[in-house]
């Protein structure tokens, strides 16, 4: 009691005194506190462990995602046919470029372009453009590719100029007609109405059926000779054709000396597989361009490259969480089995043919990782039979399928990610709770403990006054 009252004797004697009396109060309940913590910052340590085995899971769960989305690839009934594969190069791709697909032909074709596939064009006669029109106020039929449209015609419309600007957009407002009208100035006083093909080649020739409306402009089948091998050629103040045959609308192209005609300037259907796409003509002393196709080891690789990266991110992935490795068997046993299986052997494969991944050129870190070593290798195996690198990638017992194996049972909704991540998400909450329980009784003991200190402090106040006061007599 005496030391208690020392103590309370030392906290009093002044309005400083009281001041510093609640400071005193402060600091032990502080001091107290500081006991009770290391049971929250245990409990925040367990939920930053368990948060970081969530985020580690997650992670796990999204690059095998990416990793089943790479599979998938490689397990589509076309899967095998992927491998074959064929590139094309133009000897002058300002002349003509190509494409090939997997039908192509591996050699070398010779092209000549004597001519690109153009649109029709009909010029009408040259008009003043104040001129007056022969045609009376009424509505007008016209039929351009068997196709009618019309125009009308006003009191107003007295002029050439006005007449060529409506009928052009008559003629661009009827849907199909498949041509495109446009009025000319040819300069301050004239001006000439044209119709171009909506498409090119001959089978796309302007034809049209006399009218009153077209006569007006020179455009007659009697004057034009439309859809013929001599059709009238425009000239500066008379209607007609830019060209004189029709047939010379089609691209014609030599190909290893033999002249083929088309409509277009995109040719498929010429060589197998490949798809020939026009650039410009050449000169007749031109020589022809050499397409030369091949097998297209490239594509391949960015074929295979997906599989292999994420295979490469997963195994980096696991190995660089030493922590979960040792604590979580399930994620040591992955690990495990995706490094073992770069090097087992392929049994689907036909007899004789490559049964390891490095047997087509496929190199193996010494950190397990995957890349495509031997390009040569590679190509050497495409080009003699692609299938020998397929097997290994789309048979039943192939790299992939094993891979699709062994991880197949963690994930999805039954896949065990799942199960780790919803039990450790429930010992997040568990944590959470507990610590806010255990926050709780510390700040409600603090508050006890203050308030029992303050009223000791109380009573001593009033033994202190009482004191003082017996000390007056």
């Amino acid at each position: 009691m005496a030391d208690l009252l020392s103590l309370l004797q030392s906290l009093s004697g002044s309005s400083t005194q009281d001041t510093s009396s609640m400071s005193q109060l402060d600091l032990m309940v502080e001091a107290y506190r500081r006991t009770e913590q290391p049971k929250i910052d245990a409990l925040n340590t367990k939920k930053q462990t368990l948060q970081k085995r969530q985020t580690f899971f997650n992670t796990l769960n999204s690059k095998l995602n990416t990793l089943i989305g790479n599979i998938d690839t490689f397990t589509a009934s076309n899967a095998a046919s992927k491998f074959v594969t064929r590139t094309v190069t133009s000897s002058d791709s300002s002349v003509l470029t190509a494409t090939a697909s997997s039908t192509a032909n591996v050699g070398v074709n010779s092209v000549k372009v004597d001519r690109l596939a153009t649109n029709d064009l009909l010029i009408s006669d040259k008009k003043t453009l104040a001129g007056t029109t022969s045609l009376a106020p009424n509505t007008y039929s016209f039929t351009i590719n068997g196709v009618t449209g019309n125009v009308t015609l006003t009191a107003t419309d007295d002029t050439n100029e006005e007449v060529m600007q409506k009928l052009a957009t008559a003629i661009n407002n009827t849907d199909n007609i498949g041509v495109t009208a446009s009025y000319i100035k040819v300069d301050s006083t004239t001006a000439k109405l044209t119709l171009t093909s909506t498409n090119t080649g001959a089978a796309n020739d302007i034809d049209f059926t006399d009218s009153a409306v077209l006569t007006e402009f020179g455009i007659t089948n009697a004057a034009l000779n439309p859809h013929t091998t001599t059709r009238t050629v425009a000239t500066e103040t008379t209607a007609g054709f830019r060209n004189a045959d029709y047939n010379d609308l089609d691209s014609k192209v030599e190909i290893n000396g033999v002249n083929i005609y088309r409509s277009g300037n995109s040719i498929s259907d010429a060589l197998t597989g490949l798809t020939l796409n026009l650039v410009k003509p050449q000169d007749a002393a031109s020589q022809p361009v050499t397409l030369t196709s091949s097998v297209d080891r490239a594509a391949v690789e960015n074929l295979i490259k997906p599989i292999l990266d994420t295979y490469n991110d997963i195994l980096k992935f696991l190995k660089q969480d030493n922590s979960m490795l040792r604590s979580d068997t399930s994620i040591s046993n992955l690990y495990s089995k995706i490094r073992l299986l770069v090097s087992d052997e392929v049994t689907s494969v036909n007899p004789g043919d490559p049964k390891y991944l490095t047997d087509i050129g496929i190199k193996i870190g010494s950190d397990g990782t995957l890349s495509v070593g031997d390009q040569e290798r590679l190509l050497e195996l495409l080009q003699d039979n692609p299938e020998k690198v397929s097997n290994l990638f789309t048979s039943s017992d192939s790299f992939v399928a094993k891979l699709n194996n062994t991880i197949s049972n963690l994930t999805g909704d039954n896949g065990l990610i799942l199960s780790r991540t919803t039990s450790i998400g429930k010992q997040i909450d568990s944590t959470t709770k507990k610590t806010d329980e255990v926050q709780k009784n510390i700040d409600k003991q603090a508050d006890i403990l203050k308030q029992q200190y303050t009223n000791i402090l109380s009573l001593f106040y009033q033994a202190q006054n009482q004191y003082n006061l017996l000390n007056t007599f």
